[in-house]
């Protein structure tokens, strides 16, 4: 009798993991099929004369950025990127290019494989991103030998246009989950995941 309970139990547990783990997958969004995933949003105009750090509301939200790595939550100024983590370094320039409406910039982050599979925007207007937080997930090794990181990439846009994310409202936000690869050299987005909070 006591045999079979366990028997019971370790399958009621096996199918509550399964269930987790089938849900946490569905709840990731990949851009990897290189469709265009459709919202529906009431958006600003779009506007590419506009200069947002004349805007006085804009400049006064946070613009200053959160890194988390394990229990550690810090905010850093923009000296010190480079000698807290080479990758916050790489993604604050990111940042800053999507800020300025750099898209030929844009384009630079990513990995030569990661274009050839997903569409990039081909402009976008300056974007008012800001409350950025930065975490570093893991590390490890691609199967080239390459080192492989996964970074969670989070911030709001003020007024959001949709120019450059159509997948969240103003105000709002849905992390970004990056493979980011690097050859030591240089750093190179290879993959970008969203969680689904729908």
């Amino acid at each position: 009798m006591r045999k079979k309970l366990i028997i019971i139990l370790t399958g009621i547990i096996l199918t509550i993991v399964l269930a987790a783990s089938l849900f946490i997958i569905e709840s990731l969004e990949s851009n990897n099929d290189g469709k265009e995933i459709v919202y529906d949003f009431d958006f600003y105009p779009e506007n590419y004369d506009e200069n947002i750090f004349d805007d006085a509301e804009y400049m006064s939200l946070n613009h200053i950025i959160s890194y988390k790595s394990g229990p550690l939550t810090i905010s850093v100024n923009p000296e010190e990127y480079s000698s807290v983590d080479p990758v916050l370094d790489f993604l604050a320039k990111l940042i800053e290019t999507m800020k300025n409406g750099d898209f030929e910039a844009y384009e630079s982050y990513f990995s030569d494989e990661y274009r050839q599979k997903n569409l990039l925007p081909e402009k976008f207007t300056m974007q008012r991103i800001y409350n950025v937080t930065i975490e570093k997930i893991s590390e490890g090794r691609g199967s080239n030998g390459e080192a492989q990181l996964v970074y969670m990439l989070d911030f709001m846009i003020n007024k959001n246009n949709g120019s450059l994310r159509s997948d969240i409202d103003s105000d709002s936000s849905k992390p970004w989950y990056l493979t980011i690869t690097t050859d030591n050299e240089q750093y190179k987005i290879d993959n970008i995941l969203t969680y689904n909070q729908k």
